[in-house]
């Protein structure tokens, strides 16, 4: 069994990229939490949330952002400024940093899906 995981961790490692949990990279977050919700003009309520993937270089910058769905709060929001509101997140998500992910003591570039908070106050 550890040899099996002893190959696992040595092929994610030739690989240079590998997925991790939103957790489990939310517990790498730098980032002060303060500075995780994101105020916009363009939120459709109060308080709602956006799901998006993230690509985090070995340096723990986030270095690219896709859309990944919309929040059910988002539901019959006008286009236009959920298209806004999604361009805004992704700007925001690409000034988080993390600590950078090791494996086999080598930083390598991660995939993980985040979440960012907005509000509209």
């Amino acid at each position: 069994m550890k040899l099996i995981a002893l190959q696992l961790a040595l092929m994610l490692a030739s690989f240079g990229q590998r997925f991790v949990s939103g957790s489990e990279e939310e517990a790498r977050l730098l980032t002060p939490k303060q500075q995780t919700v994101l105020v916009s003009p363009y939120c459709s309520e109060t308080f709602a949330r956006v799901k998006l993937r993230a690509t985090i270089g070995p340096d723990g910058r986030v270095t690219s952002v896709k859309e990944v769905e919309q929040s059910s709060a988002h539901v019959g929001q006008d286009a236009s400024k959920l298209g806004r509101l999604l361009q805004q997140a992704k700007r925001f998500v690409l000034g988080w940093r993390y600590h950078p992910m090791l494996v086999g003591g080598k930083p390598v570039s991660v995939k993980t899906f985040v979440y960012v908070r907005c509000s509209s106050q």
